[in-house]
């Protein structure tokens, strides 16, 4: 993609070409991050299993799962506020390049000397539908996946917890 040529608007072509780079580096991110944190909370499910926390396999390796498991749940929830973050700002973005279009368009159509400008570039209508794409996590559609991804790792985080003082009531110390 040609990083000069995104659109072709009004008198204001430098500014919505700023933040169109901008909302098009944010996509970027967001799309890193939804992958990120959607692989550490499958993660984090799975070392919350009983599975790990059976009599024998357990023993060798309990700190290590411990610290594994506290370091995917911390860095996961990090990223869930950072992802929350730069979707916001992202939303910011989207509205004024949306804003910014469709102001054009309505004084296109308004004077008759500038026909040859009735639609947006679609460098631009593509940039601004990746990021309405991303914006939705892994998994999960709409606005409240983030809340659900964290749920899910709060519910991973009891049951570690639930089954770790299980398994120490039951076999005690080594």
């Amino acid at each position: 993609m040609d990083k000069n040529v995104y659109l072709q608007t009004s008198a204001n072509d430098s500014m919505v070409l700023s933040v169109l780079k901008r909302l098009h580096l944010l996509t970027n991110r967001l799309r890193i991050l939804g992958i990120t944190v959607s692989v550490l909370t499958a993660i984090t499910f799975i070392l919350s299993m009983p599975i790990f926390q059976d009599k024998h396999s357990y023993r060798d390796m309990e700190s290590m799962i411990r610290f594994f498991f506290i370091v995917c749940f911390s860095v996961n929830f990090l990223l869930l506020l950072l992802y929350d973050r730069f979707r916001k700002r992202g939303d910011a973005y989207f509205e004024e390049i949306s804003d910014e279009l469709q102001w054009d368009l309505k004084l296109s159509k308004k004077s008759d000397s500038n026909l040859e400008r009735k639609r947006p570039d679609i460098e631009a209508r593509v940039i601004l539908r990746e990021y309405i794409n991303v914006t939705d996590l892994p998994l999960v559609r709409g606005r409240n996946g983030i809340t659900i991804y964290a749920l899910v790792n709060i519910f991973s985080l009891i049951i570690f917890f639930f089954t770790s003082f299980l398994y120490y009531r039951n076999f005690g110390d080594y």
